[in-house]
């Protein structure tokens, strides 16, 4: 019987007992999703940004419930339970913890990207007789 698989994304180590979230750029559903979080927490931000809130109480109530939007689409993006694995169990992470997930997780899909590409280039390259089979 002959088999084969297709790589199903990234996997990445997010704590120290070693559980993972997968980053399936591979998955345009994938990619949608993350689309849909970037967008979400953008525009959450701006809005609470455009709030005036009557005290520091008020301010961390409009915070908790942009993050509580935000976790729920984490981990409809990297996968049930992502949140807690990142952060922690029971934690709500701040907005800036989110952002600085984002800013070690971008140099890992950048090289992702770049070896994927380098061997799409290698195995599909004209110069060596067009695409191999």
């Amino acid at each position: 019987m002959e088999s084969l698989r297709v790589k199903k994304g990234i996997e990445i180590e997010v704590n120290d007992r070693g559980e993972t979230i997968n980053v399936d750029v591979e998955n345009l559903n994938f990619q949608k999703t993350l689309s849909e979080f970037v967008t979400l927490a953008e525009s959450e931000m701006t809005r609470i940004e455009g709030e005036n809130p009557k005290d520091e109480i008020e301010a961390l109530n409009l915070t908790v419930g942009v993050v509580e939007k935000m976790v729920d689409k984490f981990d409809e993006t990297f996968g049930e339970g992502a949140t807690r694995k990142v952060f922690g169990e029971n934690v709500l992470p701040t907005p800036m913890a989110i952002i600085d997930f984002f800013d070690q997780l971008e140099p890992i899909v950048t090289k992702h990207q770049n070896a994927r590409q380098k061997w799409l280039n290698d195995r599909y390259n004209a110069r060596k007789g067009g695409r191999k089979r």
